[in-house]
């Protein structure tokens, strides 16, 4: 490779305009009318900051049943723990700087931000990939079973006017063939926010599913809700793999996800859920696209929503199957709660297939609580408040069945936090 990802990149950031409504994936967040003028444009031209690799680490708490536990700020590592049964195992958890020659950087890491940036990027995509720091990089050995959860916390800490906050984070994983790996991202901080310092988050995610393998992985943003948070996934599954993928939504004055799960191997399968509350004032737009590639593999997706009174939520879910991708299986379910009057939740399920032999749907609800399960709370002894709360995390978190026990709790908590 002669050109850096982050030289690659800015070459395409700077030959692009930030996206508008003109864009079939942008009709519906504006961000001329959601964010203060110049935000972007200011946060973009930020020194782009860098770091070489961190040798001294300090030693966090590391949680029971636990394997890992990495505390990151900005996206880069600054506190890591590992339990014995990892270090026997044969856990990697590397920091790959973002100035680290183009001979020295991952090559599925490499490969993934090449697939990002040449599949129709916008200008935010773009803009991570010029101003990561770097990326953490998790691994296992081949035929390696770890049952026991990392977790990494991305810690959100407030700028000022001369530094306003604007973060990057990035997490790779590879694994090889035969492996398993359950892993919590949680996002977590809520500074006070000013018009003149909004705090801007544009994450990413990758991850390589080698044959055979197994990969359960759960999102947790619980940010202020003055924050901007961007998220793009780009998750590669490869014969007979495995991928379970939860994300879970709850802060964020704006927050626009576009995540891509590609079926590339004969009989691989992909389960993703998730789950978002839209609070007043807030604006969530969320995208999921499963792209099949290969015969005979199977995708489900459940996405579940609830908007409060002046919230909005928007969702997106593509279905994508190739021509040489017979016998694919793939479903795509959104279900909205609308929590009041000026709650406005839009869902625009879709199917792109170009061969037969295929089993693909879509299904989409959105409505209003019932009245008689109000009732029902209420005449045992609820209060109509406590009522509403109830059958809103009801509804929500049928979006967490596939999250490991050991890391319920976390989204669970969360979720509690904000109802």
């Amino acid at each position: 490779m002669n050109r850096s990802v982050p030289q690659l990149a800015a070459e395409l950031f700077d030959k692009l305009s930030w996206p508008d409504t003109t864009e079939e994936e942008w009709r519906r967040t504006d961000l001329s009318r959601l964010l203060p003028k110049d935000l972007l444009d200011k946060t973009a031209d930020l020194p782009i900051f860098s770091t070489g690799d961190i040798d001294e680490r300090s030693t966090p708490l590391l949680p029971e049943n636990y394997a890992a536990r990495v505390i990151t700020e900005k996206g880069i590592p600054v506190a890591m723990a590992l339990s014995e049964e990892a270090v026997k195992k044969g856990l990697i958890v590397e920091w790959v700087s973002q100035d680290r020659s183009p001979e020295d950087f991952p090559i599925s890491l490499e490969q993934s931000a090449n697939a990002e940036l040449n599949q129709e990027a916008d200008r935010i995509t773009a803009w991570h990939w010029r101003s990561f720091p770097g990326a953490l990089h998790i691994s296992l050995p081949e035929r390696a079973e770890l049952k026991e959860p990392v977790i990494i916390e991305e810690r959100l800490i407030a700028g000022d006017e001369q530094s306003p906050l604007f973060s990057a984070p990035h997490l790779h994983i590879a694994l090889p063939g035969s492996v398993e790996l359950n892993l919590l991202w949680s996002f977590d901080g809520a500074p006070e926010v000013q018009e003149s310092i909004i705090p801007v988050v544009n994450a990413g995610l990758t991850a390589s599913l080698g044959e055979n393998s197994l990969l359960n992985i759960a999102m947790n943003q619980n940010l202020g809700n003055g924050v901007v948070f961007f998220l793009h996934d780009n998750l590669l599954l490869e014969r007979d793999s495995r991928l379970e993928f939860t994300e879970a939504h709850f802060g964020g004055r704006l927050v626009k996800t576009r995540g891509r799960v590609v079926l590339s191997g004969k009989g691989s399968e992909a389960r993703i859920n998730g789950l978002f509350l839209a609070e007043e004032d807030s604006h969530k737009d969320i995208g999921t696209i499963q792209n099949h590639l290969s015969p005979r593999a199977s995708s489900t997706a459940l996405y579940k929503g609830a908007v409060r009174p002046g919230g909005r939520s928007v969702y997106h879910g593509l279905i994508e199957v190739s021509p040489d991708a017979q016998g694919t299986d793939a479903y795509l379910t959104n279900r909205n709660l609308v929590l009041g009057e000026g709650a406005r939740a839009d869902s625009i399920p879709q199917l792109n297939i170009l061969t037969d032999d295929v089993k693909c749907s879509h299904g989409s609800t959105t409505g209003k609580m019932d009245p008689s399960h109000l009732f029902y709370l209420e005449s045992r002894g609820f209060s109509p408040v406590e009522a509403k709360k109830e059958l809103t995390r009801g509804f929500l978190t049928e979006a967490l069945v596939m999250v490991p026990g050991t890391l319920i709790d976390v989204l669970t908590d969360s979720l509690d936090g904000i109802l």
